[in-house]
């Protein structure tokens, strides 16, 4: 292709430890600006794309996935629209549908992808889809997308991470998001410094090294503290008041540790809020100043968090801090309490399995992996009921190439993995006009496509200096200069990954070229 047949805008843009990835994007014409901060992809981002979706087309047909495509303005009812064709058993073919999938843009909700650097995009998404009638056969196909997945962000050398995430409804039998690392990410999470563990901060569980106490249990005290006093934080309580919809729920945690409405609204399968002081008799019928131990009603919802669970003779400072109780063991004081994880992990926690600890970082989701388990109605006459196993996986291809761009960007230039690559080589001509160079440039192109090469071939008017700029802003894998040596045949390249520089005859070039790039492999 012919550099100057590319729509790439005359756009300068300010480049900034911030925002570098994102301004050489829009000045290398991979994405336009059409209203204030709001792109479309350009020429060049959409052969990236198409690059990208290549990849992930080539991975799912390894898994004899198929394609469908629901109208933009439902893309995101895939699955509902599947089922149907399942329930009123519409498949001609099969009563089960294994692996489909389908790549589409979504508009739900005006819904745009922010970058960093205040980039917003369509989201162009993918969603994989498996049904089946026994959690095995989901468990078997949901590892398979999981590999294929990992090969499609192994292939444009993504630096990411697989995390364990909260189920959000109780359809939800296991939830896994895909983060690319970034410093600059909004969801944060922790991995082990040893094992494979990893998980959103709000899922995250840890290794409790509160073992089982046999200490006697001594009576429950409520003391007014004297001047000076100071609760032990080590086993002190804190305790919480919260609420799903009107039901009351009190709930227990160790001092130290920070309250986590994700999980205990996964444990109620409904959204939990924490009530305002003034609102506390609202829900509870007694005051926030006035509450004690006493006042605790066997209707109210008690929970309290692991790691309490072994602790004995605790102490918590009450609401109105003008006292205090000695000797709370919630297991004989509250008989109705139930137990569970309900707090955040802090970093430096051992991890889940005790060998290694947590450690956080920050990254961009750009998928999930999600299994489901629904009942359907039969639609023979007994009426009878059947479960239904579900795979969701999706990825964001817009987030892919934003990312991807994001962890490949160093000194102001972009770097393409090689798959991704708007094109693999880019003939810079030094002087187009001049016939041995534009001959020359012509020959390699020819001998380079009939290789299998993808080629952009600078045929502008302009400076040596300003195509070798806008040769950096492309970034191609591979740049062939042609120059005053065209009378010879001879021309330069220049390997962006390793920054080589070898002269070669044209002959010589595409074997030179192999041993080069398979050198930088």
């Amino acid at each position: 292709m012919k550099q100057s047949n590319l729509l790439v805008p005359n756009v300068k843009n300010t480049i900034n430890d911030e925002e570098a990835a994102s301004s050489l994007l829009i000045e290398g014409g991979f994405l336009g600006e059409y209203q204030e901060n709001r792109f479309v992809f350009l020429p060049l981002g959409m052969l990236v794309m198409e690059k990208i979706k290549k990849i992930v087309l080539e991975e799912l047909h390894s898994l004899s996935a198929i394609e469908f495509q629901l109208p933009v303005a439902v893309a995101d009812q895939g699955e509902t629209y599947l089922l149907q064709l399942l329930t009123e058993g519409q498949l001609a073919t099969s009563k089960e549908l294994l692996n489909i999938f389908q790549i589409q843009v979504k508009v739900e909700q005006n819904k745009e992808y922010q970058f960093p650097g205040g980039i917003a995009l369509e989201p162009t998404e993918l969603d994989g889809y498996s049904f089946h009638s026994a959690s095995t056969e989901l468990s078997e196909v949901f590892h398979r997308f999981e590999q294929a997945f990992q090969r499609i962000l192994a292939r444009c050398q993504l630096e990411y991470k697989s995390v364990i995430a909260l189920p959000q409804k109780a359809i939800h039998k296991e939830i896994k998001d895909l983060l690319a690392i970034s410093s600059e990410g909004k969801t944060i999470f922790c991995e082990s410094t040893q094992g494979d563990y990893s998980a959103k901060v709000e899922a995250a569980t840890r290794y409790s090294l509160v073992k089982k106490s046999h200490a006697t249990f001594l009576p429950l005290e409520r003391k007014i503290p004297a001047t000076g006093f100071k609760l032990d934080d080590g086993n002190q309580l804190t305790c919480y008041f919260l609420r799903a919809s009107k039901k009351p729920i009190l709930l227990f945690l160790a001092k130290n540790d920070r309250l986590n409405l994700a999980k205990i609204s996964q444990k109620m399968q409904h959204k939990v809020v924490e009530i305002k002081k003034q609102e506390v008799e609202k829900y509870f019928g007694t005051s926030y100043e006035l509450f004690s131990f006493d006042l605790i009603s066997p209707d109210w919802t008690i929970l309290a968090d692991l790691e309490v669970e072994n602790r004995t003779n605790m102490t918590m400072m009450n609401p109105d801090e003008a006292s205090y109780y000695e000797n709370i063991n919630l297991g004989r004081d509250l008989p109705n309490v139930s137990f569970g994880d309900f707090s955040y992990v802090q970093e430096g926690d051992l991890a889940p399995d005790g060998k290694g600890t947590l450690l956080f970082k920050k990254g961009v989701k750009i998928g999930q992996f999600m299994k489901k388990m629904i009942t359907q109605k039969t639609s023979d006459t007994a009426n009878e009921e059947k479960k239904v196993y579900i795979g969701h996986y999706q990825l964001s291809l817009s987030l892919l190439f934003l990312m991807i761009a994001k962890q490949h960007h160093k000194n102001g230039h972009l770097n393409w993995p090689e798959e991704v690559a708007p094109f693999d080589l880019h003939i810079l001509p030094i002087d187009y006009q001049n016939s041995y160079q534009q001959v020359l440039a012509q020959e390699v192109e020819e001998m380079m496509v009939a290789k299998g090469y993808e080629v952009l071939i600078d045929d502008r008017d302009s400076s040596l200096e300003e195509k070798q700029k806008d040769a950096d802003l492309i970034s191609c894998p591979v740049e062939i200069v042609i120059g005053e040596k065209a009378v010879e045949g001879v021309v330069e390249i220049k390997i962006r990954a390793s920054q080589a520089v070898v002269e070669v005859r044209k002959e010589e070039l595409a074997d030179t070229l192999a041993i080069l790039l398979q050198t930088t492999e």
